[in-house]
């Protein structure tokens, strides 16, 4: 079985979900697949500029060192029973081997006012191509599955798949663990209970409506609100003043995967109360670590929480900070959701997705031989 799996969209200086799951669904697909006979691990370095959190898979046994190739790419895969896999938004047009695409939201065609203008028409254009150019496609979430249908009534369902995300099981958990304290106070975040957000802080994340909610929330008066990760296109430090709780909130920019586990189980609750996710791996994270989570009603967060976090309308300031208190006060509420989450959570693991990615290959290969 000759395969290509392309990951460049996991180049960047911070792993964003896009990239998680790139690495780890090639980290555990080399653990499946032995002999990994054929299988190429196509990188782009001249659109490179950080790759060393990626660089542990270049020392995955069954795995070649993994192969630079800057073009000829259709040159590489030419044949129908040959598949290439891409992970992110770039699908080469000249390719005549069998094309597989990871679909993780329809974002730039549902969403035109949550990003950048520019951005949203770029990559808006760069989806719809890598959609019809696709064989066959793997969604991320049932939501995501049945937007795509939505948005592309020719594509044949069984054309498009779901393969959730997973997660660390062994790093995300709920038993505390002796370095956490030592990782809270190198963020200077023991002084108070915080309510923990993880994840890039741009528009489609609703960071302003958390701090507004934050900021009308009883209960989180003596508390911190704590943003793990780097800023993108939400001005929250304005909206932080205006809300008069800028010296209540603290910005940690990006944190590494290390330190996240800690940072989930010191929480008194996580908030992710996004206006759109295709899937939402830090409500998952957060989940597996027992910490009491609130997330939006909407998008597949929904389907992601199951019945293991509180849910809130994201255009609804008063109804997240309603939220917020419940999740903070109610004893009862907090003891269910701490035994809740864990099981939810065990639900998505990369060796499901895996498995999944890997019976598309075959049938692909299937499809070709026709």
């Amino acid at each position: 079985m000759k395969i290509a799996i392309d990951i460049s969209s996991a180049a960047k200086p911070y792993p964003t979900g896009i990239g998680r799951y790139s690495v780890e669904l090639v980290r555990t697909i080399v653990q499946l697949f032995r002999p990994n006979d054929g299988m190429r691990l196509l990188i782009r370095p001249s659109r490179w500029k950080h790759r060393g959190w990626i660089s542990p898979l270049a020392k995955l046994d069954g795995i070649e060192s993994p192969r630079l190739h800057t073009g000829a790419l259709p040159a590489l895969f030419v044949r129908r029973d040959e598949v290439f896999h891409c992970t992110g938004t770039s699908l080469p047009a000249a390719l005549a081997a069998l094309k597989l695409v990871t679909v993780h939201d329809m974002l730039v065609l549902e969403g035109p006012g949550l990003a950048a203008a520019p951005w949203i028409k770029k990559r808006g254009e760069k989806t719809q191509k890598v959609i019809a150019r696709a064989d066959m496609i793997l969604a991320v979430s049932g939501f995501t599955r049945e937007r795509i249908l939505c948005h592309f009534p020719e594509l044949s369902p069984e054309r498009v798949r779901v393969t959730h995300n997973g997660f660390d099981h062994g790093q995300f958990s709920p038993e505390r663990k002796p370095g956490d304290q030592d990782t809270l106070s190198r963020y200077a975040i023991m002084d108070r209970p915080y309510i923990l957000f993880v994840g890039r802080i741009g528009r489609r994340k609703n960071p302003d409506g958390l701090i507004r909610a934050f900021a009308r929330t009883k209960a989180a008066r003596d508390h911190l609100l704590v943003f793990a990760g780097p800023h993108f296109d939400s001005d929250t430090d304005s909206i932080a003043r205006d809300a008069q709780t800028h010296a209540r909130v603290r910005f940690l920019d990006w944190v590494p995967d290390n330190d996240l586990p800690a940072l989930y189980r010191g929480a008194a609750a996580f908030a992710l109360p996004s206006h759109y996710e295709g899937f939402g791996i830090p409500l998952v994270e957060a989940m597996a670590c027992g910490t009491p989570s609130l997330a939006s009603n909407v998008t597949a967060l929904p389907e992601v929480a199951g019945d293991a976090a509180l849910l809130a309308n994201p255009e609804d300031v008063d109804d997240i900070a309603a939220k917020l208190d419940r999740l903070l006060t109610d004893q009862t509420l907090r003891r269910d959701l701490r035994v809740r989450g864990p099981l939810q959570a065990k639900k998505f693991t990369w060796r499901a997705c895996a498995e999944t990615t890997l019976a598309a290959y075959r049938d692909l290969l299937v499809m070709g031989r026709r």
